[in-house]
């Protein structure tokens, strides 16, 4: 172990149980959040069809894939599942709002994807479930795991984008 591994475990320790906590809003209501059948209805109303199915995608993604995250256990996936993917939506759903958050735009939810995909890249760290277990997973693979999530966000959420925009129709 050493400084690195000490970063990084920090790094995702913060991240994954971030959007653990995210995806438990939603899941639990915990800490002034809706339940499921809100979250589903809001994601409806925003155009993601079905909404129910994304619902229970993204939750899975924030709350299951973030508490791996935060062990470092298959970490590329984790990563992906928990911030590249969620964040990847969001990116796309404020991208006309431009860069800056401070008018609704995308800047720190781009942040928080790019830690996603530097931990897919880089792994966890000694201090880890991966380490533990010896568990690595090529480049090739931690290449295709996070280009399947923003597939995967884009399939959501680009539908959605194009029926709200009357310059796609």
């Amino acid at each position: 172990m050493d400084d690195m591994d000490l970063g990084l475990l920090l790094i995702r320790a913060m991240a994954g149980l971030l959007m653990a906590g995210h995806g438990a809003q939603k899941l639990f209501g915990w800490w002034g959040g809706s339940s499921m059948t809100k979250w589903s209805a809001d994601l409806q109303k925003q155009g993601i069809r079905p909404g129910w199915l994304w619902a229970w995608i993204s939750v899975g993604g924030q709350f299951v894939a973030g508490l791996a995250l935060a062990v470092g256990f298959l970490t590329p996936i984790a990563a992906a599942a928990s911030l590249v993917g969620p964040m990847a939506v969001v990116v796309v759903q404020r991208w006309s709002k431009g860069f800056f958050n401070v008018r609704g735009g995308y800047e720190f939810m781009l942040s928080i994807l790019l830690i996603g995909v530097a931990l897919a890249f880089t792994g966890p760290g000694a201090i880890s479930v991966d380490a533990a277990l010896d568990l690595t997973i090529p480049l090739p693979f931690r290449l295709a795991i996070v280009a399947a999530a923003v597939i995967g966000a884009l399939v959501a959420v680009l539908p959605a984008r194009s029926a709200a925009d009357p310059a796609a129709r």
